[in-house]
C-alpha cells in the first residue's frame, strides 16, 4: 500500500470482499490478518496505490 498515492477514495473497501480495507485518516489501510490476497483491490484502486 502506497499511502502517498492513495486519495482515499474507498473504491478497494466497497470491492473487498473480506472487510478487509478500511479508510483510515484519509487513506485505505489494509488488514493483513483479514486479507486473503485476491487482488481485487488492486484492480479496483484508480490511483494505482494497492500493488
Amino acid at each position: 500500500m502506497d499511502k502517498e498515492r492513495c486519495v482515499g477514495c474507498g473504491e478497494c473497501v466497497k470491492r473487498c470482499p473480506f472487510d478487509a480495507i478500511r479508510i483510515v485518516n484519509g487513506r485505505a489501510e489494509i488488514d493483513v490478518l483479514k486479507c486473503r490476497k485476491c487482488r481485487i483491490c488492486i484492480s479496483a484502486c484508480p490511483e494505482n496505490a494497492i500493488s
